[in-house]
């Protein structure tokens, strides 16, 4: 289960209808040549803005993104149960490595200008 603003669920509603028009599909996320975008694809796109960037010594990837988002929102007070839900771990052995590795600047408060998702996230249940 992923929260979603009431707003970003009608934008995927809206999608899907439009989707719809040029083909029979139950992927979101199409290319301009029809079918899905592929993983590595966006795999790729992630890593070459990482270069662009000059982000180095790092790893730049989707799944390092999935890191950090997990790391910032346990550091802005978000629980393990719910982050458990939004990764779709079936256990909570994951979500407690995310936790002690963060254990030493817990509780530290990272701002949500530089994290605006986080804070999307953090408060997507929130009347708005």
């Amino acid at each position: 289960m992923l929260p979603l603003s009431k707003k970003t669920a009608k934008s995927l509603n809206t999608l899907i209808k439009e989707n719809s028009i040029f083909e029979d599909t139950d992927y979101i996320f199409l290319s301009n040549y029809v079918g899905r975008i592929d993983p590595s694809w966006v795999r790729a796109r992630i890593k070459d803005y990482g270069k662009k960037a000059n982000i180095t010594n790092i790893r730049v990837s989707p799944h390092t993104f999935r890191h950090t988002f997990s790391k910032y929102y346990i550091l802005n007070g978000g629980d393990a149960f719910t982050l458990q839900r939004i990764l779709d771990h079936s256990t909570m052995n994951m979500v407690r490595k995310y936790i002690q590795m963060n254990g030493v600047v817990r509780g530290a408060k990272i701002s949500y200008f530089i994290f605006p998702l986080l804070d999307f996230f953090l408060h997507a249940n929130d009347d708005k």
